[in-house]
C-alpha cells in the first residue's frame, strides 16, 4: 500500500518541507477584517506578525471543513493502492479533527486512519515527523496510528508567552491583569495537558521562564530515541538560547525547529517560545 500522511498547518510544517518529505499539510484559514488567508499558502510568518501588530482587533481562525477533507480523501483514494494516515491538532482546540472524521464516515472508513494528536504546534509537528519516519521504515497507516497514539500520552509541550497583549485581546485575561503583568514583565508559562492549554507558572522575565521550563524538564526527561522540537514566534534569540541550554544539559541528536505561524500566533502573539518532546 502507498501510505499518505496528512496533517494541518498548525503542525508548523511549511509547504516546502512537506513536499520534500511527501507529507500533505492542509491549510487552516486566518481572517483579518478585510480579507481571509490560507495559513502557509498565501499568509506567511513575517507578513502575519506585521499585520497582527497593526490590526485593531484579533484576526479569527477557521477550522478545515468536512467538505475540504472529503475532496482531499477522494482524490488520494482514487489510487486503489493508497491509504491515508491523518493526524491533526487537538480536538479540544479546533474542530478540524472532527471534520476529518465526518469526511471519513461519509466516504467509508476503509483505508482512512485518523488521530487526534491532543497537541499543537511543535508537539504536532514532532508527531508528524515520527509518523513519517515510521512510514520510511515500512509501517502502514494502521500500524503508524497505533504507534503514534501510544506516544501521545508522553508528549510534553511547554511554551512561554512574552506578551500579554493578545491574551487580553482574546479575553483570556483582564485589562488590569495585562497592565500589571506587563509592568512587572510577567511571562506566563503554559503546557498542553489532555489536549488543552493550561497555565503552569508566571515568571518575571524570559530568562526566569526558560529556567522554569528546564526545572520541569529535569523531572520529566526526554526519551532520546525521538527528536526534540523547539518552536518560536519571531523569537530567534530565545529559541537559540533554548537549544544551546538543552545541548549543554542533555544529549540532542535530532532537533526540529518550528516557526509558529498565523493560526497559533493569533493567540500567542509574537515572541512566544517553547519546547516539545516525548517523555521517557
Amino acid at each position: 500500500m502507498k501510505t499518505f500522511i496528512i496533517t494541518d498547518s498548525t503542525s508548523e510544517i511549511s509547504q516546502k518541507t512537506a513536499k520534500e518529505n511527501n507529507i500533505c499539510v492542509i491549510p487552516m484559514c486566518v481572517s483579518f477584517a478585510d480579507k481571509s488567508y490560507l495559513d502557509g499558502v498565501d499568509m506567511f510568518h513575517e507578513e502575519f506578525y506585521k499585520k497582527l501588530g497593526e490590526a485593531s482587533q484579533l484576526p479569527t481562525t477557521t477550522q478545515v471543513t468536512p467538505h475540504r477533507f472529503k475532496e482531499l480523501f477522494e482524490e488520494i483514494l482514487k489510487d486503489e493502492e493508497a491509504e491515508i494516515y491523518g493526524i491533526f491538532l487537538s480536538s479540544k482546540l479546533s474542530g478540524s479533527y472532527n471534520s476529518a472524521v465526518i469526511a471519513r464516515e461519509e466516504l467509508g472508513p476503509d483505508r482512512i486512519y485518523l488521530t487526534d494528536s491532543l497537541t499543537v504546534t511543535g508537539g504536532l509537528g514532532l508527531l508528524v515527523f515520527i509518523a513519517n519516519d515510521l512510514r520510511k521504515r515500512g509501517f502502514g497507516a494502521q500500524k503508524i496510528k497505533a504507534e503514534i497514539e501510544a506516544l501521545i500520552p508522553r508528549v510534553e509541550l511547554m511554551m512561554c508567552l512574552t506578551t500579554l497583549k493578545y491574551l487580553k485581546a482574546g479575553g483570556r485575561i483582564s485589562s488590569a491583569s495585562a497592565a500589571v503583568g506587563s509592568l512587572l514583565k510577567i511571562v506566563p508559562v503554559a503546557k498542553i495537558e489532555n489536549g488543552e492549554i493550561i497555565s503552569i507558572g508566571k515568571l518575571r522575565g524570559k530568562a526566569a521562564a526558560m529556567e522554569f521550563i528546564f526545572s520541569r524538564l529535569e523531572e520529566r526527561t526526554a526519551d532520546t530515541r525521538y527528536p526534540v522540537s523547539f518552536m518560536h514566534a519571531q523569537n530567534e534569540e530565545m529559541n537559540e538560547k533554548m537549544i544551546s541550554k538543552y545541548k549543554s544539559a542533555y544529549h540532542l541528536e535530532n532537533a526540529l525547529v518550528f516557526q509558529m505561524g498565523p493560526v497559533v500566533g493569533t493567540y500567542s502573539g509574537p515572541g512566544c517560545f517553547g519546547i516539545a518532546y516525548i517523555r521517557k
